[in-house]
């Protein structure tokens, strides 16, 4: 695989590794079946490359994927119709496919991630207005 320098993982790369290996352990516990989110784990499988400076083809994901590859694969193709990630193609050789998230999904990933953590406030529901009595 042809991809950047790895640069040290940023601490967002780092509460997002620290969720998949949450996942892992889950799945250790409980079983592989009972809870199966492929669609998440690659999210989290491209945001971590990303915050590590890497560029991920479509096969290195499908074989990175805590599924069979078909079933990664079928659900890459939903995140890429539904926009939250995008593909391009190697200029050096046409026959390498990556794959990565959407500016926008990689910032809600950010801002999920943070929020999680406690560090960001979440927003507070409005409030009804009071009556005068």
């Amino acid at each position: 695989m042809k991809h950047c320098a790895s640069r040290s993982l940023s601490l967002e790369g780092a509460l997002a590794r620290q969720r998949i290996a949450q996942r892992r352990q889950r799945e250790r516990i409980f079983g592989e079946t009972l809870f199966s989110d492929p669609a998440w784990d690659l999210l989290l499988l491209l945001f971590v490359a990303e915050e590590e400076g890497r560029r991920v083809t479509v096969s290195t994901l499908c074989s990175e994927a805590p599924v069979p590859a078909t079933t990664a694969h079928r659900w890459i193709l939903a995140l890429l119709e539904r926009g939250l990630a995008a593909r391009s193609s190697d200029p050096d050789d046409c026959r390498l496919r990556y794959i990565g998230l959407t500016a926008e999904t990689h910032e809600a990933l950010r801002s999920y991630l943070w929020t999680c953590e406690g560090v960001w406030p979440l927003p507070r529901p409005a409030r009804p207005a009071r009556c005068a009595t």
